[in-house]
């Protein structure tokens, strides 16, 4: 399939504002939810921000091997066996139904990370407490979705990896090889780019584990981020036992430093998504749903 790139579409943004207690420096949030314009929400927010990112820069500095598990109303869904969107067998993670025993190792991994993060949203984090009930919910993923679109994440003065798929991480390697993309995210590059199937990763678990540690050992990151789907439930708490490091799940950050990220995704309305000339890079490429907005065309 040949990816038809449509033209930047407008975006208008003075009809909705959100709250000032959720904004996060140098991106732009055009997500509709009503929870993010009332204060009473999360009021918190702004002091939690600073205890991540605090944390994290611990956590780094000090080799600590932590998982951050990012939930969303997907993960709700692929826990619970429903053939909802991304977890709909065909669409995206599975090309079957798992069987009762697959499905539990999934639902057991996910619950034995360090650290978990969820959207502000009501009815997410009612999802996240029905099929992780006895986890807490340590930070707002907001949090991911702002430090990664204002670049602060990228910009850290640490070796960092990639965990996604093949096609997009193909894309983010060859984009390293322009300037201005580079000073855009604020580094010179990724030290190693650990890959998964762009389709169908959660089809074999154990496969995928061993496909992963024989590509972990290669690189030598002190942060991975990571933005592989469903497939996080079984494999990101097994990460941290192959080497020491933070892995911070990102989810649809990958998609942002792969140039395709949806402006309407929380904080990445001024996200700019870089393009390589090479087409092939885009043949049967899992585009989510971006529509081509915020375009910077590479020469």
């Amino acid at each position: 399939m040949k990816v038809q790139i449509k033209k930047k579409r407008k975006q208008e943004v003075n009809d909705f504002q959100i709250n000032p207690i959720y904004q996060i420096d140098d991106t732009l949030n055009l997500d509709r939810h009503g929870a993010l314009q009332n204060a009473s929400t999360f009021p918190d927010f702004q002091n939690q921000l600073e205890k991540f990112k605090i944390e994290l820069l611990n956590n780094i500095e000090k080799a600590k091997s932590v998982s951050y598990y990012k939930f969303g109303d997907g993960d709700y869904y692929f826990l619970k066996g429903k053939p909802v969107g991304s977890a709909k067998p065909g669409n995206r993670a599975l090309s079957r139904q798992l069987t009762k025993s697959e499905l539990n190792l999934y639902r057991k991994g996910a619950c034995e990370n360090d650290k978990y993060l969820c959207e502000i949203y009501p009815e997410n984090r009612k999802k996240f407490k029905k099929v992780l009930r006895n986890t807490r919910i340590d930070y707002p993923s907001e949090f991911i979705y702002g430090l990664i679109a204002s670049r602060w994440v990228t910009s850290l003065p640490y070796k960092i990896g990639l965990i996604g798929s093949a096609n997009k991480l193909a894309i983010i390697k060859k984009l390293t090889d322009s300037a201005e993309y580079k000073n855009y995210i604020g580094r010179e590059e990724f030290q190693s780019y650990i890959s998964i199937p762009q389709r169908f990763a959660c089809d074999n678990l154990d496969l995928r584990l061993k496909e992963i540690a024989e590509q972990i050992t290669i690189g030598n990151s002190d942060l991975y981020l990571v933005g592989i789907g469903h497939l996080k439930s079984g494999v990101l708490h097994e990460l941290k036992k192959m080497q020491n490091a933070v892995f911070l799940d990102i989810g649809s950050g990958i998609d942002a430093l792969a140039g395709v990220v949806d402006s309407e995704r929380p904080y990445f309305g001024n996200w700019k998504n870089f393009r390589l000339q090479d087409e092939k890079f885009y043949d049967d490429l899992d585009l989510l749903n971006f529509n081509g907005q915020n375009i910077i065309q590479l020469d």
